[in-house]
């Protein structure tokens, strides 16, 4: 199971500095008035773990700053690791993605993947074990979510399905 322990964001939307830790078993309510940030948090997840975002990376960024950066503290139960997820985007609209786990010591040491689209795809299959299809359909519910499960082709919802149950196919699934 991954736990979330820690999310903090800089200059990231309505965030200038914002760093909030999870306990184990640790309940949570967000509340505030009228665009005060709170959608904005599960926006952060969303685009930390799979680069997407409401619109172009420099929309992410809080108005007046050069860059923005996400980063989150994963716990892994079923490995025993501590893993962070680090993503940056700044003004010209390009963004940086990185993985790291967490030494005996205390620091972290990056986690080698070369290529963007590979450390994207460590980070879906290996880490957070989940697409962005599933994870908005299953884990966070953004506000306005035009990718609902109930909207998507009968194909897409057997993708979902079948990625619940970890399988590649029909058949593997009836075979299990």
């Amino acid at each position: 199971m991954i736990i979330l322990r820690e999310l903090k964001l800089k200059d990231f939307l309505s965030h200038d500095e914002t760093i909030i830790k999870f306990s184990p078993k640790q309940k949570v309510l967000v509340d505030g008035k009228s665009g005060a940030g709170k959608s904005s948090l599960v926006e952060a997840i969303l685009w930390c773990f799979y680069g997407k975002g409401r619109s172009d990376n420099r929309s992410l960024i809080r108005h007046g700053e050069k860059s923005a950066t996400v980063i989150i503290i994963l716990e892994d139960q079923k490995n025993d690791e501590v893993i962070k997820v680090e993503r940056e985007a700044n003004i010209s609209g390009k963004n940086s993605l990185k993985l790291s786990k967490q030494t005996k010591k205390g620091n972290f040491l990056p986690i080698k993947v070369v290529g963007m689209k590979a450390t994207q795809e460590h980070l879906e299959q290996e880490i957070i074990r989940s697409s962005y299809l599933l994870f908005v359909n299953s884990i966070v519910y953004p506000q306005d979510n035009t990718e609902n499960f109930v909207k998507q082709t009968a194909a897409k919802r057997k993708d979902i399905l079948l990625e619940i149950a970890r399988c590649d196919s029909y058949e593997e699934y009836y075979n299990k």
